[in-house]
């Protein structure tokens, strides 16, 4: 996960319950420290997928829609977190 500061994987376990039978069950996610004060932010993300062709951006009434390819979304994502690990943050934690 490019060695980043402010998340890390978590196993959370419990009970599924399906038709009253309990299962335990386990699964994982990428989490925040809730000590730390982290805020994303996406300007620069976006500014970058727009810049490089890869966003569109269409106005649609009072707001816009934006659209990317899951690819270009995760490439463009993962080349910013390579050249700054704070990238999508408003400031480092």
């Amino acid at each position: 996960m490019h060695g980043i500061p402010y998340r890390f994987m978590k196993t959370f376990s419990g009970n599924i319950i399906q038709k009253g039978q309990a299962s335990p069950a386990e699964a994982t996610f990428l989490v925040r420290y809730l000590d730390k004060s982290v805020v994303l932010d996406t300007a620069l993300f976006e500014e970058r997928l727009l810049r490089e062709g890869k966003m569109t951006e269409v106005g649609l009434g009072a707001g816009t829609i934006k659209t990317v390819s899951a690819r270009d979304a995760f490439e463009t994502g993962m080349k910013m977190l390579d050249e700054n690990i704070f990238s999508f943050l408003k400031e480092p934690v």
